[in-house]
């Protein structure tokens, strides 16, 4: 718990020098499930036993707004029992953001803490919750520090310095902790339609991994765009960029060292609809951006393609969805401390009609590195859909499938998932959930695959 108590303590260091009055919630509740797995160990057909589960979860919720500051904090703990086994775990989740004007329109501080679980590597079990009796797990604590100036001087401009410091440190031995130091610079002038806006940007990253290659990223940016009328802008980014690279095998580094430009539009037909694209050419070669957002009466659109040099010292820990592993939606399918090339494409869409709201996410993502010359790809589609029922009552069903593939080792995997669960409020501060879910794993390579059913209820209590 020392990583709880120290990520508390500064942050209610941080809140007691800036916080003058405001709003400020605070909800402890405390949850209890009952589930029952047919496969607790996610062990092949064959061998495959089911278990009784247990699981009680204390949580904590603190969200508010200062004068000069605004927190939100989120804490929840799992006490796991099984029933016919003499063994239990506990697990610890943590979402906490700290922002505080420090000196009036001058000077702010933002910070950040996490801790999750997800799998030690996704190509292996490929484990979806805390209760499967796996190895594949590995405690991920994350933190985030970043001081940084920021001014607006007027008529469009403005300017911002900002230092940041971030680690990810895991609890499995043989994944590499990692930590980055960034420091950019940023000013602008966005002028009214008719006039040229501009930018300069420069930003510093050193990404250092515990073990593995080291990387360093340099990037100097001029924007300019230019409105052709209120709809539709020209967009022109040019720069240089440099990336360091450790080597694997010698004490040498690789160095590349080149300029970039990407041109395109931008166009705005209405508040709720925005089409921006960009082509040109990188380091790497030929490079796009695409990014689409619409609104509807009743529907969201966004599409999103992206690319971009990074390490996974950058790339957020799986998220969390009711204390399981997003593992469907993870842009990562092994831990390697490589530098890559991402391309990443995404597609949204929210849809409600009257009680109903349907929601389709699909994505693709193409990781090259940059040393190894090795590829990753991982790419699959999550549909769901919920109705609103009488006295808050919420029935949800959700259909997923991810298939990965890793160039270095062979490997190609498949995951499906399909989950139906129904909520309903049993009182002003009592509620339960019933829920179903079944998923099925086929790999070629080395790791086995693996169907599960689970079933489960559970009651949450929330206190005045």
């Amino acid at each position: 718990m020392r990583w709880f108590l120290r990520g508390a303590l500064a942050g209610s260091c941080l809140v007691g020098s800036a916080v003058y009055g405001g709003e400020w919630k605070v909800v402890p509740a405390i949850g209890l499930t009952e589930r029952y797995s047919d496969n607790i160990a996610l062990s092949p057909p064959p061998d495959a036993e089911g278990e009784f589960v247990t699981t009680i979860s204390p949580n904590l919720l603190v969200d508010g707004v200062g004068r000069r500051v605004r927190a939100d904090l989120n804490y929840r703990m799992e006490a796991i029992y099984y029933s016919s086994k003499k063994n239990s775990a506990v697990f610890h989740h943590l979402n906490s953001n700290i922002g505080a004007e420090i000196t009036k329109d001058w000077f702010y501080v933002d910070a950040q803490a996490t801790r999750s679980q997800q799998p030690v590597v996704s190509t292996d079990v490929g484990v979806l919750d805390n209760f499967s009796l796996t190895n594949d797990r590995t405690n991920v604590t994350t933190s985030m520090l970043s001081p940084y100036l920021r001014h607006e001087f007027g008529e469009g401009m403005s300017a911002e310095v900002r230092y940041s410091q971030s680690m990810i440190n895991y609890s499995a031995l043989q994944v590499s902790d990692s930590r980055v130091n960034k420091i950019s610079a940023f000013i602008g002038d966005n002028q009214s339609v008719g006039d040229l806006g501009w930018a300069l940007d420069y930003s510093q990253q050193q990404h250092d991994f515990d073990m593995g290659a080291d990387s360093e990223f340099r990037r100097a940016e001029l924007n300019l765009w230019y409105f052709l009328n209120s709809r539709l802008r020209l967009l022109l980014d040019t720069g240089r960029e440099k990336i360091i690279f450790d080597s694997l095998l010698t004490s040498e580094e690789a160095v590349t060292e080149k300029s970039f430009w990407l041109a395109g539009l931008s166009w705005r037909p209405n508040a709720r609809m925005l089409m921006e694209g960009q082509y040109g050419e990188r380091f790497f070669g030929k490079s796009s951006t695409l990014r689409v957002k619409s609104g509807l009466r009743n529907a969201n659109i966004g599409i999103n393609y992206t690319e971009d040099i990074t390490s996974v010292a950058v790339l957020d820990p799986e998220q969390e969805v009711d204390g399981r592993s997003s593992l469907m939606n993870s842009e990562v399918s092994s831990l390697n401390t490589e530098a890559f090339v991402r391309k990443k494409l995404t597609f949204n869409l929210d849809w409600s009609v009257e009680r109903n709201t349907f929601y389709v996410t699909t994505f693709a993502s193409k990781r090259n590195f940059q040393l190894t010359k090795s590829k990753e790809e991982d790419r699959g589609a999550v549909v769901k859909w919920t109705r609103n029922m009488a006295r808050g009552s919420v029935a949800t069903v959700e259909v997923g499938k991810k298939e990965m593939e890793i160039q270095l080792t062979g490997q190609k995997d498949e995951l499906l998932t399909a989950e139906a669960n129904v909520s309903i409020r049993l009182g002003r501060r009592l509620s339960s959930i019933y829920s179903y879910r079944r998923t099925e794993r086929e790999s070629i390579a080395f790791i086995k695959g693996y169907n599960v059913n689970v079933l489960g209820v559970s009651f949450k209590l929330t206190f005045p």
